[in-house]
């Protein structure tokens, strides 16, 4: 596994953390086509996945990238996207669809 992409520990269920701060739209593409590999393996419901995109860049290919990942594998139980700075980050949480 990468290091942007990584399990940080566990509270009852597993958090990959997947960092794509500060990286270019094709950093961002790459990281999100490794994740699917990570987390389909993983018991159902047993991750909690946690994104930073602060800093990141995005076009449409990276986008279409991470889209093309949903629905979200089942071993996903609730995922939070942040960006910002930190003290200053903004959640935006979702559930994925069951």
């Amino acid at each position: 596994m990468d290091e942007r992409v990584q399990f940080i520990g566990e509270l009852g269920k597993r958090i990959l953390f997947v960092d794509c701060s500060h990286c270019s739209a094709r950093e961002v593409e790459a990281i999100a086509r490794k994740v699917p590999d990570v987390v389909t393996v993983q018991p159902r419901n047993s991750v909690l996945l946690l994104v930073d995109f602060t800093g990141a860049s995005f076009d449409r290919e990276a986008i279409r990238t991470m889209l093309g990942h949903t629905p979200l594998p089942d071993a996903i139980s609730s995922l939070l996207c942040f960006h910002g700075q930190a003290g200053n980050w903004q959640p935006t949480p979702s559930e994925p669809e069951r």
